[in-house]
């Protein structure tokens, strides 16, 4: 399996252990799709509202399409174009 580098938390209504196995769904409402990748926790915090948590995940697939669609995701929300829109919230 190729290791994919996560960015950002992924919210989660329960705590989860570190290393624990994960199988996430993404839905990327925009363009209809979904992506569908498993993973390693890396982490694991509480978040603010003190009763969810949020995740830090190692995804790994063997699926190039995947691939594909997890690395442009990873330069969507690191692109400057991004960063702006969301300095505007």
């Amino acid at each position: 399996m190729r290791p994919l580098r996560g960015r950002r938390p992924h919210p989660v209504t329960e705590k989860l252990a570190v290393k624990q196995k994960v199988r996430l769904k993404i839905t990327l409402e925009k363009y209809q799709d979904e992506i569908e990748i498993g993973g390693e926790v890396k982490w694991c915090i509480p978040s603010t509202n003190k009763k969810d948590f949020y995740i830090g995940v190692k995804f790994a697939t063997d699926d190039a399409a995947t691939t594909r669609k997890m690395t442009a995701l990873q330069e969507w929300f690191t692109s400057p174009q991004y960063q702006a829109l969301r300095s505007r919230r």
